[in-house]
């Protein structure tokens, strides 16, 4: 598969990395929020690939495009950014049988909790 190295103009997202993948669209001031499914305003979302290498020095991104996805000129002008994350490895919650929580307040000033709440998934079942 191709790879594309993507320039921006503005600092990359500091949740993006390797194997995420990264989608466009078209913006246009026609849009009024909405997607326009006529061929001249199309602005619906569109499958890019997946991030292969993320350089923030330079921010540039490179990006592992299957050919069926690869557009005939991707101008970043008036394009619109946007990525999701591999949902094996950036799995959120938490795991196990036994949690303990302690909250500390290292402030000289009063301080309350009026909520607190946790995420959980049951592991044994």
């Amino acid at each position: 598969m191709p790879t594309r190295i993507l320039s921006l103009q503005s600092s990359i997202n500091i949740s993006l990395q390797k194997g995420d993948t990264i989608y466009y669209c078209r913006t246009h001031n026609a849009q009024a929020g909405k997607n326009h499914p006529n061929s001249t305003l199309n602005t619906k979302t569109k499958k890019l690939g997946e991030v292969t290498h993320v350089n923030r020095n330079n921010d540039t991104i490179d990006v592992k495009v299957p050919t069926s996805n690869m557009p005939s000129n991707l101008d970043l002008g008036n394009k619109y950014l946007l990525f999701s994350k591999d949902r094996r490895g950036n799995y959120s919650g938490i795991v196990g049988y036994f949690l303990e929580v302690e909250y500390r307040n290292y402030s000289t000033l009063k301080s309350e909790i009026f909520a607190t709440a946790v995420g959980y998934t049951d592991s044994s079942r």
